[in-house]
């Protein structure tokens, strides 16, 4: 009975859905949902389109106040079609500029300037445009603007949600943005060193702020950078290659650093940090190497050639042009090597040594008289290096790296024992000379000696500079009863007890060989340069 029952309502209930689903009953029809209407819109003081190239276009409608609605169209950007409610700022000097907000960020997307001769100009810089689109205001087309339908635009953007959502910053956009930059600089840097660490910025360390007002990829960046620049020697691509992982974390305000913890960098670094390229440069630089010592001293020593003499007995070092480093070129053996500094100017491998002469050399290159210069040369390629000590030449052979990094590491370097230069030598008409010589570094241009007498007889009198100018030196003793006066135009004196003697001056460049081997002030001395030797 209780089946039959169960059997006799299913039967009901299927034959009521029946008669509904034909139109039986007098069930109502659903209503259609009625859409909001659109509020009236403002009133417009003004009304303007300004047109480019290409089909670009700009719909501006000003309100009475400083709100105005704008639109982009017929250019390609990711603002196109969208419209923007914003404020018009007069920007002063002529300048009025409108904005609005794009991507979380202030947006000014149109530029008026009018210049003092009348003129208008217009710029739209919008996402996307490499450079500014210059505009022209077209009057007809803006008499024609509907101003509502603008407005009507706009609202219905702002209810759909899709102009909030362009206007919205999007963390994951940009963070994408800055991936896709740092992948760019990846592979140079690969393709630069032959490895690359795997590289992450560690964004949970980086602000909304920060990713709005910063370039995060080109600050962190600049650790590849750094590593591109040490990747030009194989010193500098060992130490990238034995990284594993680099990471960029953001920190507070002027921080940075560069911290390794086995075959991890992380390098730090922060929004108001100058200079973070060259900060990063140094960092590596300063990184131990598997040899031992810094990678500066690795490339260094990578640069410079080492060479050895026939017998072996001697050592020549030619020292790399490298800013604030060693330069010129040291001599001795493998236990003792001499550093002489050298102008950068007359090139690597020349070293000036006046006791030598060649006539073939330049007299007058870059105000260098290289006839007083001798030089080696270098070849890599044949593993020789040639000495040229004024007219002679002697052979020596080039050490290779690892027997040249043992000679640099081991060997004690002192200073060259001869340190001056001469300055400045006069004559009277008796024969008797007036010799001033100097030392020949920066900290000892101001180091005069002075000597007097004949040839091969000269002594160092205690005198010192009392006056040195552009004009000349004075010399004088402790009482004053002695003075020389060193005078470029007027000519040189010797005054005793007041009274002047009258000297000729004699030009130093063309008298090398009597200043170093005649007059006798240097004889017996070695200047621990390679010609004293070859």
């Amino acid at each position: 009975m209780a089946m039959l029952e169960k059997t006799t309502r299913t039967a009901a209930v299927a034959l009521l859905a029946l008669a509904l689903a034909c139109g039986g009953g007098s069930t109502p029809e659903a209503e259609e949902p009625t859409a909001e209407p659109i509020p009236p819109a403002p009133s417009f003081a003004t009304t303007r389109v300004l047109t480019g190239p290409d089909g670009a276009r700009v719909n501006i409608a000003e309100f009475g106040t400083d709100e105005a609605y704008f639109q982009i169209t017929g250019v390609r950007t990711p603002a196109a079609g969208f419209v923007f409610l914003g404020t018009v700022s007069d920007r002063g000097g002529g300048r009025i500029a409108y904005i609005t907000q794009w991507d979380g960020d202030d947006y000014y997307p149109v530029h008026r300037e009018t210049r003092p001769n009348g003129e208008t100009h217009w710029r739209l810089f919008a996402p996307g445009l490499s450079s500014p689109l210059e505009l022209e205001y077209d009057e007809a087309l803006s008499a024609q603007l509907d101003g509502a339908a603008l407005h009507a635009t706009h609202v219905e953007q702002t209810r759909d949600g899709s102009l909030e959502a362009a206007q919205t910053f999007d963390r994951e956009a940009a963070e994408a943005h800055h991936e896709e930059a740092l992948a760019r600089d990846i592979a140079r840097t690969e393709e630069a060193c032959g490895s690359v660490p795997a590289f992450d910025v560690r964004w949970d360390s980086v602000s909304d702020e920060v990713l709005l007002d910063t370039s995060v990829s080109s600050y962190c960046g600049t650790l590849l950078s750094a590593m591109r620049s040490v990747c030009r020697y194989p010193p500098g691509q060992a130490l990238v290659a034995s990284l594993e992982r680099a990471e960029c974390v953001w920190a507070e305000p002027e921080t940075w650093s560069l911290e390794r913890e086995g075959a991890t960098v992380t390098w730090t670094v922060s929004q108001d940090t100058t200079n973070l390229q060259q900060k990063a440069h140094a960092a590596l630089l300063a990184e131990p190497t598997a040899a031992g010592g810094t990678l500066d001293q690795a490339i260094a020593w990578f640069q410079t050639d080492v060479c050895l003499s026939a017998d072996e007995e001697h050592v020549l070092v030619v020292h790399p042009h490298r800013r604030e480093a060693t330069f010129g070129i040291s001599y001795g053996t493998a236990e003792t090597l001499y550093h002489s500094p050298q102008p950068e100017m007359v090139g690597r491998g020349w070293f000036f040594d006046p006791r030598q002469f060649n006539e073939g050399n330049n007299s007058g290159f870059r105000g260098f008289d290289l006839r007083f210069y001798s030089h080696v040369e270098v070849d890599r390629e044949a593993g020789t290096c040639t000495l040229t000590c004024g007219e002679r030449e002697s052979e020596w052979a080039l050490a290779d790296g690892e027997r040249g990094v043992a000679i640099l590491r081991e060997a004690e370097t002192r200073p060259a024992p001869f340190d001056r230069e001469p300055y400045a030598l006069a004559r009277d008409q008796r024969g008797v000379y007036y010799y001033v010589d100097r030392g020949n570094t920066d900290e000892t241009r101001r180091d005069y000696h002075v000597y007097r007498g004949r040839r091969g007889a000269m002594e160092r009198l205690e005198m010192r500079d009392i006056v040195s100018d552009s004009e000349g030196e004075i010399f004088s003793t402790a009482s004053g009863n002695l003075r020389l006066v060193v005078d470029q135009d007027e000519g040189s004196q010797w005054i005793r007890r007041g009274r002047p003697r009258p000297l000729r001056r004699v030009p130093v460049a063309e008298n090398y060989h009597l200043i170093m081997h005649e007059l006798g002030v240097y004889l017996g001395e070695r200047f621990e340069l390679p010609c004293d030797d070859h």
